[in-house]
């Protein structure tokens, strides 16, 4: 590190940081102290005029606050994993290859953490063009799951005002990836309801601006699964009143109806234990042409549970 070029003091004025959808749907993250923490830093490096080569300075304090963590021990383990994090380079450019670890050096001494990227990631992350974006940090400090900050950093980047945007379809091995979940995690419908239905349900509670859906395409191997990022209504968000649709193919009553004959084709020993499965996660009742929001919620649990639709 004394060879690198420059050297620079750390902000605390810090309201974003840049990330991009490969990195929220990079190598899993072991926790949400390491996921922020790496947010963290490039937030730091995107307030003092980053450049390829250049150490760090922070202030212990400063970080404890970012990260409103107060174990300075743990705190310490978990930044200088940091540089044993590995990001796949065909997540940035799918011409390029190999492997790249973005905190190359992260080290305490002093009240002071001193940390350093790789020059060649540093360049990658300085070029708009490989779709970095802000993202409010506030909001990402406020998670308290890993699973719920992959999804906002996922509907955050794929956001735009007044339009209604899809992520990418991928397959569930990819959908894992995504969520920082291991294969033998969480098997079966205990992924969906553990892990995305409280990731979702995080999501929409919170004042972002945008309402995010879950949908899934086909079962097995060859399903493929996809988020729906929407605006959030304003009434919606600050008093949680319910948006209604009373017509069309889009309304609650069709979505009810859809629902209705989609159970129905089932056997009733399976439909029980869907039923069964829908009201643990507070899906008790089937929805009815009132409301358009329970609609929506009702039919994207049900997709999570293989059911399928004429």
């Amino acid at each position: 590190m004394a060879n690198l070029p420059a050297k620079k003091n750390a902000t605390t004025t810090l309201r974003s940081v840049r990330i991009t959808a490969p990195m929220a749907r990079g190598e899993s993250l072991p926790s949400l102290t390491k996921a922020k923490g790496l947010r963290a830093l490039l937030l730091i490096a995107n307030q003092n005029n980053p450049e390829p080569g250049a150490v760090y300075e922070c202030p212990l304090e400063a970080l404890r606050d970012l990260l409103r963590c107060r174990d300075d021990e743990h705190l310490k383990t978990e930044l200088e994993g940091l540089a044993g994090l590995k990001l796949n380079w065909h997540r940035f450019d799918p011409k390029a290859r190999g492997y790249t670890i973005p905190v190359s050096s992260c080290t305490f001494k002093e009240g002071l953490v001193r940390f350093a990227f790789d020059p060649q990631f540093m360049e990658a992350w300085l070029d708009n063009r490989t779709g970095f974006r802000n993202i409010t940090w506030e909001a990402l400090q406020e998670m308290r799951s890993l699973h719920a900050a992959k999804l906002y950093e996922l509907a955050a980047y794929n956001f735009e005002p007044n339009q209604i945007r899809r992520t990418a379809k991928i397959s569930l091995e990819e959908l894992r990836e995504l969520f920082g979940v291991q294969k033998d995690q969480y098997p079966g419908g205990t992924f969906f309801q553990q892990v995305i239905q409280k990731a979702v349900t995080a999501i929409n509670e919170g004042k972002y601006g945008f309402e995010v859906n879950y949908f899934r395409e086909g079962r097995g191997a060859s399903g493929r699964h996809y988020f729906e990022i929407r605006p959030a209504e304003e009434q919606k968000r600050i008093a949680l009143v319910p948006v209604v649709k009373t017509n069309g193919s889009g309304s609650a009553a069709f979505i009810a109806d859809q629902v209705k004959k989609a159970l129905a084709a089932l056997p009733a020993v399976r439909r029980k234990e869907v039923e069964e499965r829908l009201a643990a996660q507070g899906l008790r009742d089937r929805p009815d042409d009132s409301n358009y929001a329970y609609a929506r919620s009702y039919k994207a649990a049900l997709y999570g549970e293989g059911v399928e639709f004429s």
